[in-house]
C-alpha cells in the first residue's frame, strides 16, 4: 500500500492533466486554495459556465474491476467524500481514462444502489469506501479526455445545469 504523500502526489500529476484538458477547451481553471481544498479540488470558468470539481485518481479500480467512492471518516465519524463536497462534479481517473459525473447524480446512485463491498478505515484509515463493480457504477459517468472541444464543452454545461 502507497503512503499518503506519495498517493498525494500522483493525485496532483492527474489533477494537472485535467487542469490542461479543460484549459485547452477554453477553461481558465485554478486548484483550490487551502481555504476551499476540504469543500472541492477544482475550480473552471469559461464564458458560458463555471463549475467545481472534485478529482479522484482510484490506483486500484483497474487491477480490482472495483471503484472506490469514499463516504465517512471513521476519525471523525462523520460523513465524507461525496457527502461533503461541495463540488458541481465528480471527476474519478482510472489509469490514462477521465471519467466524469454530476455530484448529484453519484449521490443518487448512492442511494439507489448498495457498493459490491465497503472497505472500512481504508487508504490513510481515515476513510470508509463503498465499492461499486465498475461495470455497475461507470453508466452514469462519461469518458471525457477522448471528446472533441465542442463535445467536452457541451456535456460539462448539460452536467452542470443537471447539478
Amino acid at each position: 500500500m502507497q503512503n499518503f504523500a506519495t498517493s498525494l502526489a500522483k493525485g496532483k500529476v492527474k489533477e494537472n492533466i485535467i487542469i490542461k484538458l479543460f484549459e485547452s477547451v477554453g477553461f481558465t481553471c485554478n486548484s483550490a486554495d487551502a481555504q476551499h481544498r476540504s469543500f472541492w479540488d477544482i475550480e473552471a470558468r469559461s464564458d458560458d459556465i463555471s463549475f467545481t470539481a472534485e478529482i479522484k485518481y482510484d490506483i486500484m479500480a483497474k487491477r480490482t474491476n472495483n471503484l472506490a467512492i469514499e463516504v465517512f471518516n471513521p476519525k471523525l465519524n462523520k460523513p465524507s467524500g461525496i457527502y461533503t463536497t461541495c463540488a458541481t462534479l465528480w471527476i474519478h481517473v482510472i489509469g490514462d481514462d477521465i471519467y466524469v459525473t454530476s455530484c448529484k447524480r453519484l449521490r443518487k446512485f448512492l442511494q439507489e444502489n448498495k457498493p459490491h463491498r465497503v472497505i472500512k478505515a481504508g487508504g490513510d484509515k481515515n476513510s470508509d469506501m463503498a465499492l461499486y463493480q465498475i461495470d455497475t457504477i461507470l453508466p452514469i459517468f462519461y469518458k471525457i479526455n477522448t471528446l472533441l472541444r465542442n463535445e467536452l464543452t457541451n456535456l460539462l454545461i448539460i452536467l452542470v445545469l443537471e447539478s
